[in-house]
């Protein structure tokens, strides 16, 4: 299962993808209990397009609350994913990845209230039931 959905900044194209590698998904009672809705952070238009089905794109000006969006976004789908899967983020460049969504994302990790392991090396963050967010450039 491959969900590609794109988004164009400027002259960059940013590719997220959720890539389901497992049929089920492991996760524990526990997690489900202690986890926090991301959605209650988002603003009415950003969920809005978190609720449409299918392939999805923004395109919007500077401080529109993208970058916040996505993060929440592939931390959900992270750690809904079965075992395995991978929810990646692609920039131009790893930096730029970095720059633009690396602490964004570990902030949502945390607010999720769900177990994960960072990898700072990595750019990754792993969560109890296996799903993985990580971070990438196309350099």
């Amino acid at each position: 299962m491959l969900l590609a959905r794109l988004r164009h900044r400027g002259t960059a194209v940013i590719l997220a993808a959720a890539i389901g590698l497992a049929q089920t998904c492991v996760a524990t009672a526990e997690a489900s209990q202690d986890r926090e809705d991301l959605r209650e952070y988002l603003s009415d238009p950003q969920e809005e397009w978190w609720g449409i089905e299918g392939n999805k794109a923004l395109l919007c000006g500077r401080r529109a609350g993208k970058s916040i969006l996505l993060s929440y976004w592939l931390v959900d789908g992270a750690i809904d994913a079965p075992t395995n899967s991978i929810c990646c983020y692609i920039s131009l460049t790893r930096k730029s990845a970095e720059e633009n969504l690396w602490l964004p994302i570990k902030e949502a990790a945390v607010k999720s209230g769900v177990p994960h392991k960072v990898n700072e090396a990595k750019l990754s963050i792993t969560f109890q039931g296996g799903g993985r967010v990580i971070l990438g450039g196309s350099d």
